[in-house]
C-alpha cells in the first residue's frame, strides 16, 4: 500500500527559543521526522562500548514511535517501514558526512 506523505521539516533545531527553520523541508513519508529525530539523538548519544546509552536510545526511540502514533496514528505500512526509513536516514547522513570529510581533506 501506497505510504501517506506530508511536509516534512528534516531539521533537529535546538535553538532555545523553539523556533523551525525549514531550509531542508521536503515533501517525504509521514514517519520520516519522527526517524530523523530518532537517528539525530543516537548520533549525538552512541559510544561504541556503552550499552547503556544504546539502550536508553531504543527507550527514547520507543517513546518517540509510541507519541507520534498516539497522535497521529500509524498505519501498519508505516509502522513496518519505520526500519527501513531509519536506515535510509543514516545512509544518506554517513554519504553526505563521508563527502563533506573527503572534500575538506582534499582541500588541505
Amino acid at each position: 500500500s501506497r505510504r501517506q506523505r506530508q511536509m516534512c521539516i528534516r531539521d533537529r533545531n535546538d535553538d532555545k527559543w523553539g523556533f523551525i527553520d525549514f531550509d531542508l523541508s521536503e515533501c517525504s513519508v509521514r514517519i520520516y521526522d519522527p526517524c530523523y529525530a530518532a537517528s539525530a539523538i543516537l548520533s549525538e548519544s552512541f559510544e561504541l562500548d556503552n550499552p547503556d546509552k544504546l539502550k536508553k536510545w531504543i527507550e527514547i526511540f520507543r517513546e518517540i514511535m509510541y507519541g507520534y502514533d498516539a497522535v497521529a496514528k500509524l498505519t501498519e505500512s508505516e509502522k513496518e517501514a519505520i526500519p527501513y526509513v531509519l536506515l535510509a536516514n543514516q545512509f544518506i547522513a554517513t554519504s553526505w558526512f563521508c563527502l563533506l570529510y573527503t572534500s575538506d581533506a582534499a582541500d588541505d
